[in-house]
Order: structure tokens, then sequence, then C-alpha cells
């Protein structure tokens, strides 16, 4: 079967049409023209076909060449085939596509923040070991490891990426998974390297703050954009010096530290209790003594009860959850605290429109939303929002 590939949607994948059934097909540009090989099954019952590629019978205007040796089998990348000009292009508009389909959302104001590089950029990752003991990443929508090239992979930072080739050159290895992590001042982290010690925290540095956090805890990948992200987040908080903020699925305290000088307290929740105490910990090392750090459940019910900010001032919320995005019964309870702004930080466009839709709701309107890509050439997004209050639900 030939098919026209129409637009990139997400997931990273191509869509197109055979005898008006839509499918999907990974590692394809909109105008090329493909034949398909055997399909790889649905994301879901009723869901298109996801289809593998055969032969690429015309390729679009807008194919490049990869420069990775690997690319298209490995699952790291999903865009290097794509210009980064183009890719930035790509990510904004499936996350304008899915604000219309799914929460018939039109948002104007939609600016877009690249990465000062789209290779050398990430500063962690989960190696996995396969059977024949070669280090590399799983195959997309597979658990077969495609081993890195010798050259390594083009996405980890310089000191990474030194430390992969160590290990191509030191293995084979066991069967399993090896995390490594790095920082901006050289310093390698690991666990499940074979002859190394394990680590047990991981340090970074963003801005003039440092933190530490557990080695397998979640920190924002991108050690070009950190800094940049968070004052992203800063900036769509509007922070005055008598506000309240709650920071929710705060983390290691990444975000609620870096605008403490800016409020007059500020509440973290998370729900892993190991981060949770890092975040103190880094409260205590950078000498910031107006964060409250908590360890609650956000996706129970009531998790918000008494949690608001005591004191006057006006009360602010940036949310940062997971891919699943914000339960239902947690956008009640933030709601039901007025907050006058909230700031919706996203790595998933579908979880994302949904959200927005039930803030819409009540009463919240989105009046602005920046992409900043924190994961290039990859399908992966991150989007800020920024809700005001205005008091007409939809």
């Amino acid at each position: 079967m030939k098919v026209l590939i129409e637009k990139i949607v997400n997931g990273g994948y191509g869509l197109g049409r055979v005898n008006g059934q839509v499918c999907l097909v990974p590692y394809t540009v909109p105008g090329d023209v493909v034949e398909l090989g055997l399909p790889s099954g649905g994301d879901g019952r009723n869901a298109p076909l996801i289809f593998e590629i055969r032969d690429i019978i015309e390729p679009s205007p807008r194919r490049v060449q990869s420069q990775c040796p690997v690319f298209g089998l490995c699952g790291g990348c999903d865009y290097d085939h794509l210009t980064y000009e183009y890719e930035l292009t790509v990510k904004r508009d499936v996350i304008l596509e899915d604000l219309r389909r799914i929460a018939s959302l039109a948002i104007e104001d939609v600016s877009v923040v690249q990465s000062p590089s789209e290779y050398g950029y990430r500063n962690h990752a989960y190696v996995r070991v396969g059977e024949e003991g070669c280090p590399g990443f799983f195959m997309k929508r597979s658990h077969q490891v495609v081993a890195f090239p010798s050259e390594g992979c083009l996405l980890l930072d310089r000191i990474l990426n030194d430390l992969v080739k160590e290990m191509l050159r030191d293995g084979p290895f066991k069967e399993g998974g090896i995390r490594i992590r790095a920082n901006m001042q050289d310093e390698t982290f690991c666990r499940g390297l074979p002859g190394r010690i394990d680590d047990v925290e991981a340090r970074y540095r963003v801005g003039d703050m440092e933190f530490s956090l557990g080695i397998d805890d979640f920190f924002q990948v991108n050690n070009l954009l950190n800094h940049r992200w968070v004052q992203l987040i800063g900036e769509n908080l509007e922070p005055e010096p008598e506000d309240r903020l709650i920071d929710l699925f705060c983390g290691s305290g990444l975000i609620a530290l870096s605008i403490a000088g800016s409020v007059r307290t500020i509440t973290g929740i998370e729900g892993n209790g190991r981060a949770a105490r890092y975040a103190r910990f880094n409260a205590q090392r950078n000498g910031i003594d107006n964060v409250t750090f908590f360890t609650r459940d956000l996706t129970h019910k009531g998790a918000l009860k008494h949690m608001a900010p005591s004191g006057e001032g006006p009360l602010k919320v940036v949310a940062d959850p997971p891919r699943t995005g914000i339960a239902g019964h947690l956008i009640e309870s933030i709601a039901a605290l007025s907050p006058v702004i909230v700031v919706y930080v996203s790595c998933n466009s579908a979880t994302l429109a949904r959200d927005l839709c039930i803030f819409s709701r009540m009463g919240y309107r989105t009046e602005r939303m920046t992409v900043i890509d924190m994961f290039p050439r990859t399908h992966h997004i991150e989007a800020v929002a920024r809700l005001r209050f205005t008091g007409a639900g939809a």
C-alpha cells in the first residue's frame, strides 16, 4: 500500500490515509509518499494502525539526511530527518491542533523558545543493555535494544557521551539498565555501571542555586534551557512581594526555590517522599526560609485540604504534573482555593488540552502559552500555559 503523508501528529507520527482509513507512520515527513510495511499495532481500541515504512517512494522536499547512523531504528529520536526550524513548527502545530481537537480552545498568544542547540543537551539518560551486552536505547514501540553507534548518542551532553563511548569500549555488560547523569560542572553520576560504585544522588546548578536529588529522581533534562525554563515560569506567575504560591508536583524544589525571593511564601507539594526531603535540604543549602515542602499524594482526593499558605495576599498556583496530567478532582480543589493565576507546565499536549478544558469550565481562561523545546529531535514537547481567573466558566 502507498500513502501520502499529510501532517505530523501527537507522538511524532506522520498521518496518511488508505482507502479513507487513517494510518500513522513514524519517521515520515508531510509530502512523503511511502510504501507501507506491516502494521505494528495501534495505541488503543479503535485507534489508527501504526505502520512501518517499507520504502520511501517519493521523499518530501522537507526531508533532510539524518546525522545519526541508527536513526529510524533507535527510539531515542523522532525528528532527525527534519530541519530544526521545521521541527519547532511541527511541535507548535501539534499543540495547537490538540487544543482545538480536544478542548475546542484557540489560543492566539503562542510563542516558541528554541534550544540553543538541538544536540548535546541531555543531562541524563537510562541506558539499556540488551542480550548481546551492548549499551543503547530501545527501538520505538519495542523492548529490543539498538546499540549506540561508535560515536555515541548525539543528544547526550558532551561528558555523558564520552562516558557512553567508554562503555562501548569496555563492554559487553550484563543485560539490564544503567542510569547516567551529568551536570554543567563536568561531574558524572551513575547507578548500575560495572566497575563503578553507585552514586546515591546527583548535583545540579541552575542560575546561582545548587540542587541535589536522588540518582533516579526527576530533573529537567536540558542543561542548555533549564535556567530559561525557570525564568519563563516566573514571568508567567507575575510574582509580587505579597503573593502566596502553591507549587504542585514540586519535585526537589527547582521551581519553588528559584521563585522564593520574589514572593511572600510558598507551599511545595510532592508525592515522592525522597524528592520532598531533597527539596527541604535544597532550601536549607541555598539559605531559603519562606518555602515549606509537604509529601502528599496528589492523585488522592482531599490532597490539597488545609494546604493553602497562611496569611494575606494573592494566591497563585504552579503545577508541573507527569504526562498523565492533573486529576479532575485536583483541578476542582485548585479552583476551590480561588488562585488569581495558574501556571500549568505540561509535557503532554493531549492531557494539557483535556485539563485546560476543565479549568475553562471553572472560570479560568488560558491567555497565553509558550512552547519551550526542552527535548529537541524527539516528539516530546514542553508547554507553559498561563491561566487567569475571569469568573466566566464555559
